[in-house]
């Protein structure tokens, strides 16, 4: 499964390897209601777990649905 590929690279994210040489950031956008990959075995819970060890901000507006 994809998670535990990624798994190694999402921990050492998270453990700020690589951060003492380099000032380096990370930026990823998800929405668990806009998860369209359960056929594929995906699970939308597998975003939360690792994106609540992250700063978290949300938009006020969406400007794809705003009217013109």
């Amino acid at each position: 499964n994809d998670y535990k590929i990624l798994a190694p690279f999402i921990d050492e994210i998270k453990a700020g390897i690589g951060q003492a040489k380099w000032h380096r950031s990370v930026f990823f956008v998800g929405d668990v209601k806009q998860s369209i990959y359960a056929f594929r075995g995906s699970f939308s819970s597998l975003f939360e777990n690792v994106s609540k060890d992250f700063y978290h901000d949300n938009l006020q507006f969406n400007h794809r649905s705003a009217p013109l």
